[in-house]
C-alpha cells in the first residue's frame, strides 16, 4: 500500500508557501543573487522574520578608492490561487514622485535608497530620471484586498501580512549610522539599495476609477511606514510568471545607477591625470 503521507506533507508546504519560496529562490541563484532563506532579524526587541534576502553588488575601483553597490530585495512570497489579490488604483499625485517617497539620512554623505531612488543629499546632483518605479505607470495603488476571503482570516491578511514583514525589515535596517569603511590610506564609499518586493503565486487584479478592471503581471504599490525617517514606501507586487523580467529590469537599471554615482563619488578631478 502507498503511503501517503509524502504526498500529504508536499500539498501542505506547497499551500504554505514554502515550494513558492524555494522556486524563487532558485531564480534569484541561477542569475546570480546571493540569497538568504528565511532571514531572521531583529526590531523592536523581537526576533522577526523575511521570506528572501537577495543582494548584488556591483564594485567601484578608481585611484585606489573602491566602494560598492549593494542591490538588496527585500522579498515577501506569498501563495494564493483562490482568492485573487486586488488593488484599487488612483492617478499618480505630485507628491508620488519617487523622490518624494523616501526621505534621506542628512548626516550621511553616501547613499541609501529604496525603490531605486537616491537619498536628498546627492539627488541634486544626479538628475536621475525615474528608473523602474513610476513613469512606467499613470495610477498606483494605495489600497487592496484579498477576493472572496474573510479580511480576519489568514488568507484575507496575507497583503498586510506582506507589507508589514517589509516594513519591519526596513525601519531596522534604515537607520543613521556612519557607513564609512577606513582602509589604509583610503574610506570604502557604499550604496545601499532597497527594493521590497512582494512575489504572488496567483492572480493579481488592478481596478481604477472608472471601476475598470484589469488583469496585471506587476504593480506599484504606495504605502505609509509609519516611520518619520522612512516615510512613504514604495512596494512592487510582481506575478511570479514575471520575475524573471522584474529581474531583468532591475540589474539594468542597478547598471545606470552605478555609473551615475560613479561620477559622483569618484569625480574626474580625483583622478590624477595619467589614469583619467
Amino acid at each position: 500500500m502507498e503511503d501517503a503521507l509524502p504526498k500529504k506533507i508536499l500539498e501542505d508546504a506547497s499551500n504554505k508557501g514554502f515550494l513558492l519560496e524555494l522556486e524563487i529562490a532558485e531564480i534569484f541563484d541561477k542569475k546570480d543573487w546571493f540569497t538568504r532563506p528565511n532571514a531572521r532579524f531583529l526590531f523592536n526587541q523581537e526576533e522577526l522574520e523575511i521570506d528572501l534576502l537577495s543582494h548584488k553588488s556591483l564594485i567601484y575601483n578608481r585611484n585606489l578608492k573602491d566602494g560598492f553597490d549593494s542591490l538588496n530585495l527585500i522579498c515577501s512570497c506569498k501563495k494564493n490561487n483562490e482568492n485573487p489579490w486586488v488593488f484599487f488604483l488612483s492617478d499618480r499625485r505630485a507628491t508620488d514622485h519617487i523622490e518624494n517617497i523616501i526621505k534621506g539620512i542628512s548626516n550621511c554623505d553616501f547613499n541609501h535608497i529604496v525603490g531605486l531612488e537616491s537619498y536628498r543629499i546627492n539627488f541634486d546632483k544626479i538628475k536621475l530620471s525615474n528608473k523602474l518605479n513610476l513613469d512606467d505607470f499613470t495610477t498606483i495603488a494605495r489600497t487592496y484586498c484579498v477576493s472572496f476571503a474573510d479580511s480576519k482570516a489568514e488568507k484575507g491578511k496575507q497583503i498586510y501580512k506582506a507589507i508589514t514583514e517589509i516594513l519591519s525589515y526596513l525601519r531596522c535596517q534604515l537607520k543613521p549610522e556612519k557607513e564609512k569603511y577606513k582602509r589604509g590610506n583610503y574610506i570604502q564609499k557604499l550604496n545601499h539599495l532597497y527594493i521590497p518586493l512582494i512575489v504572488l503565486e496567483g492572480r493579481l487584479f488592478g481596478i481604477n476609477k472608472e471601476k475598470e478592471i484589469k488583469e496585471l503581471d506587476y504593480l506599484p504599490l504606495i504605502v505609509e511606514s509609519g516611520d518619520e525617517t522612512i516615510g512613504k514606501v514604495l512596494i512592487y507586487v510582481v506575478k511570479k510568471e514575471f520575475i524573471n523580467t522584474f529581474l531583468e529590469k532591475i540589474e539594468k537599471d542597478h547598471l545606470e545607477l552605478h555609473n551615475s554615482f560613479e561620477k559622483i563619488l569618484f569625480p574626474p578631478s580625483e583622478i590624477p591625470p595619467e589614469t583619467a
